[in-house]
């Protein structure tokens, strides 16, 4: 099992690097082989609420497209995880993990 965590700058440039996971413009989310999470925006910094809730400061975004990809034994894990290298990170306090 091999877990990714994904950022591309946009939706088109991971289809690019991950065609084996698309069908019909759609991201086959999983299979017997893979889970996908589809990510997309993530929040940098949260927004600032005052005592009331409205916002006193808005929430940045980091607007690239971020994704988590677990491969179960993929037949074609190697050359997945090699066309991938470019685009792993590993955040120090990811907002998005396996269960």
């Amino acid at each position: 099992m091999t877990d990714l965590m994904l950022r591309f700058d946009t939706e088109a440039a991971a289809a690019a690097v991950l065609p084996m996971f698309r069908e019909d413009g759609q991201w086959l989310t999983a299979s017997h082989y893979h889970g996908l999470c589809v990510i997309g925006p993530v929040v940098a910094t949260p927004a600032m609420l005052d005592a009331s809730g409205a916002i006193v400061v808005p929430a940045v975004m980091d607007e690239r497209w971020h994704a988590n990809l677990r491969l179960l034994d993929h037949p074609d894990e190697a050359a997945i995880v090699a066309a991938c290298e470019p685009y792993s990170v590993n955040p120090p306090h990811p907002a998005v993990v396996w269960a």
